[in-house]
């Protein structure tokens, strides 16, 4: 019995002093939404800039659809939007609002690799039209990401923020 025990004792102590693993824990990847003002009056603005956090595999394109109250915020495609800097200065980016609804989709130019890490994607201006709140959110579903050969990324841990502009 002593001998059990003395073994057993033996073991815990191996097992207690084995290596511990070195290899970071990955980070979660992160789509941030922040806008500059949550209140604004009729007549102002706010700009929604739209954030990719620890992002593992490189990205070479993006789409996504962004819902928000139209009759209480305005948008206008062609003046209201700026690419940002995660995806690089070189870019193709189309933009269109359709009732409620901003249809975004951003790709680098053939050629280049893609881009991981952390960085803006875009900057989205509205402006308030009458009093009320708008929520501005992305659903998963209608939100993807491409590698330079035009596959589809999976991020099923990705986490998707939302935003809201109070209009007084």
């Amino acid at each position: 019995m002593k001998y059990y025990l003395g073994i057993l004792i033996v073991m815990i102590a191996v097992m207690g002093c084995g290596k511990k693993s070195t290899k970071p824990t990955p980070e979660i990847p992160k789509l941030i939404m922040t806008v500059d003002y949550s209140n604004i009056g009729v007549g102002q603005s706010s700009i929604l800039t739209i954030t990719l956090e620890n992002i593992g595999d490189p990205i070479f394109a993006i789409s996504l659809q962004l819902t928000y109250d139209h009759s209480i915020l305005s948008f206008s495609d062609s003046l209201d939007f700026e690419a940002g800097d995660f995806l690089g200065s070189n870019v193709i980016a189309f933009v269109r609002e359709e009732s409620s609804i901003i249809h975004l989709s951003i790709t680098k130019l053939q050629g280049q690799s893609g881009a991981s890490g952390s960085g803006i994607i875009c900057l989205l201006h509205f402006n308030g039209a009458v009093g009320g709140i708008s929520d501005l959110n992305i659903a998963r579903d209608n939100l993807r990401f491409y590698d330079s050969s035009g596959e589809l990324i999976d991020m099923p841990n990705l986490e998707i923020g939302s935003a809201q502009i109070q209009v007084n």
